[in-house]
């Protein structure tokens, strides 16, 4: 019995070695498996058109449009200064600043109207005379045959009286215009810079008094480059200078821990290129009562010559266009754009302005299409995608 148990193990064994070894030799089919298709997710934004404006960042420094050295028009000592005569005061316009001793020029005034009723005096008696001729004449011309002479009528002299009067009278007026230069008054509203003189002090005509300028009207000229100058209002043909319409550019400075804004309005370019740099300047006026951007409109901070604004100047505008992140364009000008299949298509687009992060486009973009904001993100052109649309897109 043992002998036949030990026969069957054995046969069960070379069975289990003999099957082992089939599997073993026998090549697995192997069943193909579909894998999942992978689809790229990218981010993108509604194209919505509308009225863009293109942008330009300048900077300068304020200056006065009318800064002048005073002077005297007349000699003499100063008698009288006022209050307002002194460095960083301010004055309005006719203002009394200096007064000179003018005992001078009140003698001067006298003595021509003296001169001048002597001239009417003069005159008055030729004039008598000439009278009193032309009645002897009417009486006499029957008797002789001679032509009267000029002189008879006293025409010589009435011209030489006449020509007097009028130098009388002239006399007067520079008399009493040197009279009248002796109090010295404001030419205009604004603040005196540096006064020159002082009080008892002896001037002659022309001698600088004080620098001072006006505090109305300010300018400031905002070098822009050629390339941008492309974006403002052309120069009319005729004055190369002036542009074709009002550039409006906004103004800013930090003062007192606070961004004050003001509205000026630029009208004309400079005269000309510069050769180093490359630039031509924007000259924007400001009215120093100008609205200013500012929650208390109580508050106004004065502008001085000398203060350091940027500017934000508002260039020409395109009716149809739409804003992009700027990752949204690719080379060559190219953007994608979902399809209503959720396909990428690569379109070309006309470009107006790039301002920082933006790109203002005005061609190759219809408003409501989907635009990928990263232009990176696109697999390749026609590849299918899931778009991701933003909610609170960089673009305004």
């Amino acid at each position: 019995m043992k002998w036949k148990q030990a026969i069957i193990s054995l046969l069960v064994i070379l069975a289990s070695a003999g099957l082992t070894l089939v599997m073993v030799l026998k090549p697995r089919e192997i069943l193909p498996v579909e894998s999942p298709k992978l689809i790229p997710s990218v981010q993108c934004i509604l194209a919505k058109a509308g009225m863009q404006r293109a942008l330009l960042k300048s900077q300068g420094n304020l200056q006065s449009e009318n800064e002048i050295t005073l002077s005297s028009q007349v000699d003499g000592v100063i008698v009288e200064m006022a209050e307002s005569f002194a460095d960083g005061s301010v004055f309005e316009k006719g203002d009394v600043l200096l007064r000179i001793e003018k005992n001078h020029y009140e003698h001067a005034v006298a003595q021509a109207k003296r001169q001048l009723a002597s001239a009417e005096l003069k005159l008055a008696q030729i004039e008598a005379e000439g009278e009193v001729a032309g009645r002897d004449w009417e009486v006499l011309k029957d008797m002789v045959e001679l032509a009267p002479s000029p002189l008879m009528f006293k025409e010589p002299q009435m011209n030489e009286a006449n020509q007097s009067l009028a130098a009388a009278k002239a006399s007067l007026k520079s008399a009493e215009f040197d009279l009248g230069k002796t109090v010295i008054r404001a030419p205009f509203a604004g603040k005196l810079l540096k006064k020159m003189i002082g009080k008892g002090q002896f001037v002659r005509r022309g001698e600088p008094l004080a620098k001072m300028y006006e505090s109305e009207r300010f300018e400031v000229f905002l070098p822009v480059t050629m390339r941008e100058l492309g974006f403002l209002s052309m120069p009319a043909g005729k004055t190369p200078d002036m542009l074709s319409s009002a550039v409006e550019v906004d103004l800013f400075v930090e003062a007192g821990g606070k961004r004050w804004q003001w509205n000026a309005l630029a009208k004309r370019l400079s005269a000309s290129v510069e050769a180093n740099t490359g630039v031509i300047f924007l000259i924007a006026e400001l009215t120093k009562n100008t609205r200013q951007d500012q929650e208390n409109h109580k508050e106004m901070l004065e502008p001085l010559p000398g203060m350091y604004v940027e500017a934000e100047i508002r260039g020409k505008s395109w009716s149809e266009s739409i804003v992009v992140p700027r990752s949204a364009l690719g080379p060559e000008k190219k953007v994608g754009v979902i399809g209503n299949n959720d396909q990428v298509l690569l379109r070309d687009v006309e470009i107006g302005q790039v301002l920082g992060d933006q790109v203002i486009l005005i061609g190759g973009i219809e408003d409501g299409e989907r635009v990928v904001a990263m232009f990176r993100e696109i697999p390749f052109d026609g590849a299918k995608v899931l778009p991701m649309m933003l909610e609170n897109p960089i673009v305004p």
